[in-house]
């Protein structure tokens, strides 16, 4: 448990960041799956446009 007031602040940084990471974590692996699920399909043109989209929602 944290004691200091700067220790209470980080640890509610943390949990923040902690989600946040998570939740572009899964964006990335759903994007991925979608590629991989065109390429497996020999669908291209949608692997090339998912692959599109996956960069476009990493960069931010």
């Amino acid at each position: 448990m944290a004691n200091t007031a700067q220790a209470r602040k980080r640890a509610r940084q943390n949990t923040k960041r902690r989600q946040n990471s998570a939740s572009q974590r899964s964006m990335v692996r759903t994007y991925l799956k979608r590629v991989d699920a065109a390429i497996a399909a020999k669908d291209y043109d949608a692997a090339t446009e998912a692959y599109k989209k996956e960069r476009k929602g990493t960069s931010s």
